[in-house]
């Protein structure tokens, strides 16, 4: 059986090596140094993130099927609650951190299942609906130039204790060039 090596001789794996360079230095930084700090206060994006709580916990009072809410046509997730979930970033800039707020809403409602077992299931559609809620959100957002610089590749971080945090940092797993095996 041949090697990868035999099948693709030494320029070819120089010319790939050096494109994943270049393409791997372009990448989000990887080190605390490098990380702007966050565009907007973290106190904001928490106010941001317990207006959709509420407003997810009133549209979704008690358990309903899962079903209703992942429809494309959804009778819950309508186009009205959509704008409401936008209005909650209030005017301005603050609308971009709406996606990242849904999504932290919906690690609330998945801890807050298996915290409290007996309305699990509901907590658990209310998670659903943050995701259908951040998705109808990307899928309507015309400029894209605004979607991936603001709404989706911006670092936006919350309020955990009394001392703001600078966002998190991914985790990269280390990549090795050159002969593996």
């Amino acid at each position: 059986m041949p090697r990868w090596n035999e099948l693709f001789g030494s320029e070819a794996r120089e010319e790939g090596r050096i494109r994943l360079e270049s393409d791997a230095n372009a990448l989000l930084p990887t080190r605390r140094e490098h990380v702007h700090p966050p565009s907007i206060d973290p106190k904001e994006v928490t106010k941001i993130c317990l207006r959709l709580k509420h407003q997810i916990e009133q549209v979704i009072p008690y358990e309903i099927e899962e079903d209703k809410v992942t429809k494309p046509n959804s009778p819950i997730i309508t186009n009205a609650v959509l704008e409401t979930a936008n209005k909650a970033g209030g005017d301005g800039d603050k609308t971009a951190c709406v996606v990242y707020c849904l999504l932290m809403v919906k690690k609330w409602f998945a801890k807050q299942a298996t915290a409290e077992l007996w309305d699990a299931d509901m907590h658990d559609v209310r998670a659903v609906a943050c995701e259908m809620m951040a998705k109808r959100i990307i899928e309507a957002e015309e400029d894209m130039d605004y979607l991936f610089e603001e709404m989706l590749l911006k670092r936006y971080t919350s309020v955990r204790s009394p001392d703001p945090r600078p966002p998190r940092m991914l985790r990269w797993l280390p990549i090795r060039l050159g002969n593996q095996r």
